[in-house]
Order: C-alpha cells, then structure tokens, then sequence
C-alpha cells in the first residue's frame, strides 16, 4: 500500500515537473522558420482562417435551411383549457385538444426560389471567401516574413555604424590628443556616435516590433525568438500583362465574391415581389379533443388549400421592392468596381 502511493506521488510530481518545465521552454524557445513553415503555421493557427471556415458552415447551414423549406412541414399541437361560468361557480369544464398537421408550399410566387438563390449565392460569397482569406493570409505572412528580415538587417547595419563611429571616434580623439585636429572634430564625432547609438535603438525596437508581430501572425507566444532562413532566390517571372489580367480575371475571389453578390441580390428582389403574389399551400390535419387528459378521443380529420392574397399594406411590399431593386444596382456597381480594382491591381 505504502508503495502504491509513494508510486502515484513520484508520478505526479514528475509530471508536474514536466509540465513546468516544457512551460518554461516554451515560454522563451528560439523557433527557427522558413517562409513554408510560416506560412502553414498561420494556416493551422491563425483566427482569421477559423473565422473564414465558420462562417462558411453557418452559410451551409442557411443555404440547406432554404432548399428543405420547400418541403412538408409537420407541426404537433396541444392546448389544455379550463373555464367556467360566474353565475355558476361550480359548472367547471375541462378541454383538451390535440392537433397534428401537415402543410406543403405549391406556390410561393417566387419567394421560396427567391429563398434559395439568395442563400445559394451567400453560401458561394463565403465559400470563395474562404480561399480570399488563404490569399490574404500568404500575403499577411510573407510581408510580415520580409518586414523582420529587413528589420534585422537594419539592426545589423546600426550596429555596425555604431562601432565604426566608436572606433572613428578614438582615432580623432586621439590626434586630438597630439594636437593633429581641433576639439571641433571632436565634438562632431560625438554627435555623429550619439545619433548612431539613438538610430540603433530604434532599428532595435522596430525588430522587436515586427518580431513580435510575425509571432502574432503564425500563433506563437510574443516572447519566441524567430529565427528566419534569410536565403532568398530569385525566380524569373515571365508572364506579360494581358496573362495576368486574364489570369487574375478568372482566379480573383474578390471578382467571384462580388458576383456573387449579385446574384444574393437578384434572389432578394425575388422574394421581395413575392409580396404581391399569392401564397398556396396545402394542408392536412389530424385532432383529437376530450374534458379528460391528454385529450386523445374524439378524433377528426380534414384536408385543404389555403390561398392568401396581400391586398393592401400602406406601401409596405413596395417599399421593400424599391430597396431591393437598390441593393441590386448597389451590387452591380460593387462589381464593376471590383473588376476596375483588381485590373488595377495588376
């Protein structure tokens, strides 16, 4: 018994040793990266990318949530009641009903198809959205890979400046000793070595800076130190300008999205027409009802069309068409200015 637990004590505190101890490492480890590792680091950890997915899943959810609105909806339903009469305090009645029905959209006039393209075309926005944000996200890391590349060698460049000034400063210091140049020199020299000194410091702190920044981007701690693969190869691109119009004509997300948009904004005119169209659907239903509960005896059954008609609503629906014919023009104009950005761009 003894020895079981002396066992379990040497257990726990090797692994609370180990923890502190890979804690610690971890806290201040030198991670070494090249440009690859950075960047799938930032693919696997950075927020930006989860977001980009959950809102894809959420435009999933909402795009099938569309497209099985146009099927049977079953609906269960009960009510319990009591009541009585104040000139009769003691005629007490009990109701109690039970109602299953099942009702099935035949025409919508355009407000399920509306629906469904809008949902369609938000859920293709988000799907592209999420390679926009891979895009951007390569863009992100390799700026920020660059940007502490060229901070360190700024640093390095300080520094070295310092010591040739230090090292300036002895030479002159000492003809001036001898007589050789005048305090002038001197003094010159100091405040050449002073202003190296504060631009070292500053070069320092935008290295920590963008060192910090790029542990930010891959999801390390801020306190890592990075080392960087500082070998960089030069290859030749030889595409010409109408290739990569072209190219950028047909791969751009930021082209697909406002597209898109469009086409979200064309289901939602839809839907909003629909408005002065009749509603059908159909119906079946099942109810029980009996004074004793559950109220499961005393069953009937009944089938129907419903048709309803928005006759008159102060300007309601027409406002809404006016709206979205607007988000409509809105989208189309977002569009064509995405497409005169990104040439642009290129």
């Amino acid at each position: 018994m003894n020895r079981n637990k002396l066992t379990k004590r040497f257990l726990l505190l090797s692994a609370a040793l180990t923890m502190a101890l890979g804690q610690s490492a971890f806290a201040g480890e030198t991670v070494a990266l090249n440009l690859d590792d950075a960047m799938l680091r930032a693919f696997q950890t950075n927020p930006t990318v989860s977001i980009a997915q959950y809102e894809l899943d959420s435009a999933r959810a909402s795009y099938n949530a569309a497209r099985q609105s146009r099927g049977i909806s079953i609906s269960a339903n009960h009510d319990s009641n009591r009541s009585g009469n104040n000139d009769a305090p003691k005629n007490i009645t009990n109701t109690h009903s039970n109602t299953l029905t099942a009702a099935l959209p035949i025409f919508t006039g355009g407000k399920l198809s509306g629906s469904i393209k809008q949902a369609k075309a938000n859920y293709q926005y988000n799907e592209v959205g999420v390679q926009r944000t891979y895009n951007e996200m390569r863009s992100t890391v390799t700026d920020g890979y660059f940007n502490m590349l060229q901070a360190d060698n700024i640093q390095k460049l300080s520094a070295e400046s310092v010591t040739r000034l230090e090292d300036h400063l002895k030479n002159v210091q000492a003809q001036y000793d001898v007589g050789v140049v005048a305090k002038v020199d001197v003094l010159r020299s100091q405040v050449e070595l002073a202003n190296a000194k504060q631009t070292l410091i500053q070069a320092e702190n935008a290295y920590q800076v963008a060192e910090a920044n790029m542990n930010k981007i891959v999801g390390l701690p801020m306190d890592t130190t990075l080392k960087l693969d500082n070998l960089l190869v030069y290859n030749a691109y030889d595409k010409n300008m109408d290739d990569c119009l072209a190219y950028a004509a047909e791969h751009r997300p930021e082209l697909m999205q406002a597209k898109y948009g469009v086409d979200a904004a064309k289901g939602a005119l839809m839907v909003a027409r629909s408005g002065h169209m009749p509603q059908v659907a159909a119906s079946a239903t099942q109810q029980w009802s009996d004074s004793n509960w559950p109220g499961d005896e005393d069953g009937k059954w009944g089938v129907g069309v419903n048709v309803s008609l928005n006759v008159f609503d102060t300007g309601v629906t027409l406002s809404k068409i006016h709206g979205a014919e607007a988000d409509l023009k809105k989208a189309e104009a977002t569009y064509r200015d995405t497409v005169n950005a990104v040439n642009l761009d290129v």
